[in-house]
């Protein structure tokens, strides 16, 4: 979850929190390979009006190139089905052609983008652009 978490670029802190909570509603799944050794995850949300939002794939960079995170993802994906998700959603990285078509070998369509900006700690009038009024 760590190495995931530096990969993406997101804060790592909050690790042990997210597996424990994925864990308790068995929102987490790892992939091993034949010799039993992790390769790969991926996480799911509780459902929420007949969806869960797939999230957390990853397979470390040593790994990648195999399958592992495909295999992964559309086992996750099948079992939410299974248990009733009428709808499977995921966000996935616009910059990143591989995962991409994996994810669309699954079955997987985009269906909208989005952009998420990242503003500094401060004042709102400090990072706000020319012309907007921040308040």
């Amino acid at each position: 979850m760590r190495a995931f978490a530096a990969d993406t670029g997101q804060p790592g802190n909050r690790a042990e929190a997210v597996v424990d909570e994925r864990v308790r509603h068995g929102g987490l799944r790892v992939w091993e390979d034949p010799g039993g050794t992790p390769v790969s995850m991926a996480g799911v949300t509780l459902p929420a009006e007949g969806t869960v939002r797939l999230s957390l794939v990853y397979t470390p960079p040593a790994l990648r190139g195999n399958g592992y995170a495909a295999a992964v993802t559309a086992d996750l994906s099948a079992a939410a089905v299974a248990a009733g998700a009428e709808e499977v959603l995921l966000f996935a990285d616009t910059a990143n052609p591989v995962s991409n078509r994996m994810y669309q070998r699954l079955g997987f369509e985009e269906v909208s983008t989005r952009v998420v900006l990242t503003v500094p700690d401060g004042p709102a009038a400090d990072w706000a652009a020319p012309g907007v009024r921040a308040g």
